[in-house]
């Protein structure tokens, strides 16, 4: 819905801009009237050069409308919703910024919860917390607190 608000929420939580550019059809057409389509299209890296790559596209021509937005007091995941998961370090530095970053809702302020080992014995200790992005995407900043086998 605003780009501009989820780039400054996706910039809190640490991703980086590696693509930001406008995008019309015909490729030649100079301006967004002169264009039969544009959009801004934008790349932002996680936390590794080759993956975990966030892409946001705003259409600015033809309008298009928007999907409906979440209730503010909707704070179920339903069937076809995204979840966006990212392993933060420093997660109630992370978590801090992600909260007061216009448009963001809180869903889950940082706490323990364990899962199952890959081994099926041990357990894995991990920091969750959650907040809805400015467009309403459930998204998870968590932090493992367990040293995992290497590999997994």
């Amino acid at each position: 819905r605003d780009i501009e608000a989820s780039l400054a929420f996706y910039r809190a939580i640490g991703l980086v801009p590696i693509y930001d550019n406008v995008i019309r059809t015909p490729r030649d057409a100079p301006n967004d009237e002169a264009a039969e389509r544009s959009l801004r299209l934008v790349f932002l890296r996680a936390n590794d050069d080759y993956i975990g790559i966030l892409g946001l596209m705003e259409y600015t021509r033809p309008e298009r409308q928007p999907r409906p937005e979440r209730a503010p007091d909707d704070n179920v995941l339903h069937p076809g919703d995204i979840v966006l998961v990212f392993n933060v370090e420093n997660q109630e530095e992370v978590f801090a910024r992600a909260a007061a970053s216009p448009g963001v809702r809180v869903g889950e302020t940082p706490h323990v919860v364990t899962y199952p080992g890959y081994d099926g014995t041990s357990v894995i200790r991990v920091s969750f917390s959650s907040v809805y992005d400015p467009d309403g995407h459930y998204v998870e900043l968590n932090q493992v607190l367990t040293d995992l086998p290497v590999g997994e």
